[in-house]
């Protein structure tokens, strides 16, 4: 009875296993590519982990996000703040931009950010070592509409359970942001292997361990934060805000990916969920456009999204459905690799939309196809 009953219980294994191989590893074969012939890239010379739109230009952060997570940081060069012109006519340019004043020997490796009332970036820094996580206050100005300046004014430290552990922020009228925990593993910049295989066993096994983390805050003072009751999740990847009080939070897990359109109570400060958008791909960074009121942001199907050789990678927008409440989601574009390896974050001006990844160094322009769209 009991070398038939684990023979049993090893047909049933089996069968799992290859019922989950199916429907987690081969999802490639339902993955749609388009639209990717018709898009432009140069290249900017570094891997580029979020944008957001500043008038007729789009600001950017920079950092070798993957060489820091493989090999540590030995021999990684800091990262930095950098402009894209020319989006609008599809002709794009790039150019770094200096940070006055920043704190000299201190390590800047920015993971997300956050532009306040077009004049203030929050920037998260992962500074590893005595400094841990902070987020980097800048004042930004504009001579022109195709020229920026960024001027330190100061920081906020993280608590120290959050340290390499968030990678994207919103920042509230009121003086609080709110965090995605993007894993429930730190980053210390050691390049460890252990870590990476934690990270990969949490999003196999579906362990919902971060959230979105609420914080108070003043500068030059410690954020004081706590996570929310809204949703444990495998990674919380992305986070955006409208100007109507909506909150976005991007979801992900290997068999499951949603954004959360929250409401926030003020009392409280916690978000309460109001839509369920369900997406096909795994969503990254994630940004709120005021122009076109849609919420923009970079694509990446599984099974590539748990490899560091991350290939295949899109634009996705989602916006309000005129015809009934809700929210509708459609994929701009995705392709193969052959233009950029992987997809981290993507912005919209006018008929074109721009896009970048974490892992390769090209930046990519492409035509709305659906013009007024």
């Amino acid at each position: 009875m009991a070398q038939w009953a684990c023979r049993a219980l090893l047909g049933v294994l089996i069968a799992t296993a290859a019922w989950e191989y199916v429907r987690v590893f081969q999802l490639e074969k339902d993955v749609v590519y388009h639209h990717s012939s018709d898009c432009v890239s140069i290249d900017h010379g570094a891997k580029i982990l979020d944008l957001t739109r500043y008038g007729d230009l789009v600001l950017g952060i920079a950092d070798d996000w993957e060489a820091i997570q493989t090999t540590g940081l030995e021999g990684v060069q800091a990262g930095h703040l950098l402009a894209v012109t020319g989006l609008k006519q599809g002709r794009i340019r790039s150019f770094p931009v200096s940070i006055d004043s920043f704190p000299a020997g201190l390590p800047f490796h920015p993971r997300g950010f956050y532009l306040y009332m077009n004049a203030t970036l929050f920037v998260l820094n992962s500074a590893y070592g005595l400094h841990g996580t902070r987020v980097e206050v800048l004042n930004l100005t504009s001579s022109s509409p195709t020229s920026v300046s960024a001027a330190y004014y100061g920081f906020i430290p993280l608590p120290h359970y959050l340290h390499g552990k968030v990678a994207d922020l919103i920042v509230t009228s009121t003086w609080e942001f709110y965090l995605s925990q993007y894993s429930s593993e730190a980053d210390t910049g050691s390049g460890s292997l252990y870590t990476r295989l934690l990270n990969t066993a949490n999003d196999v096994l579906g362990r919902e361990n971060t959230s979105v983390h609420r914080c108070t805050f003043s500068v030059q003072h410690p954020a004081a934060c706590t996570p929310l009751n809204s949703t444990a999740a495998v990674s919380v990847t992305g986070i955006a805000k409208d100007k109507f009080g909506s909150y976005f939070v991007a979801y992900s897990s290997i068999d499951y990916n949603w954004v959360g359109i929250y409401d926030r109570k003020e009392a409280t400060g916690d978000l309460v969920l109001r839509h369920k958008v369900p997406v096909r791909d795994r969503l990254e960074k994630i940004d709120w456009d005021e122009g076109w009121q849609r919420t923009y942001g970079g694509a990446v199907p599984y099974p590539y999204s748990l490899s560091n050789s991350l290939q295949a990678g899109g634009v996705v927008e989602m916006k309000l459905w005129e015809l009934r409440s809700g929210y509708i989601y459609r994929s701009l574009v995705m392709q193969a690799g052959e233009v950029l390896k992987g997809a981290t974050c993507a912005a919209r001006q006018g008929e074109f939309f721009l896009w970048a990844s974490q892992r390769d160094t090209m930046v990519v322009v492409c035509p709305v196809v659906s013009a007024g769209n």
